[in-house]
């Protein structure tokens, strides 16, 4: 995948991300005040699990367009 095309796909996942945050929920993150929150995380992070988890990537791969 090319730098243009990650940047395209952590583009859509953060326009996702904005609307509903629970789509982090990859990180999940315990906050010292006891409670749980979502974290987005960074286009290295995004990159990593796009590598690393094929469900993940299928999911966010920007699929050409059919004719």
């Amino acid at each position: 995948m090319s730098k243009e095309e990650l940047e395209r796909c952590y583009e859509n996942y953060s326009k996702e991300y904005e609307k509903d945050n629970s789509i982090g929920s990859t990180l999940l993150v315990q906050r010292l005040d006891g409670k749980t929150m979502y974290r987005k995380p960074t286009i290295e992070m995004f990159e990593g699990l796009m590598d690393s988890d094929e469900n993940f990537r299928n999911k966010w791969t920007i699929k050409p367009k059919q004719r």
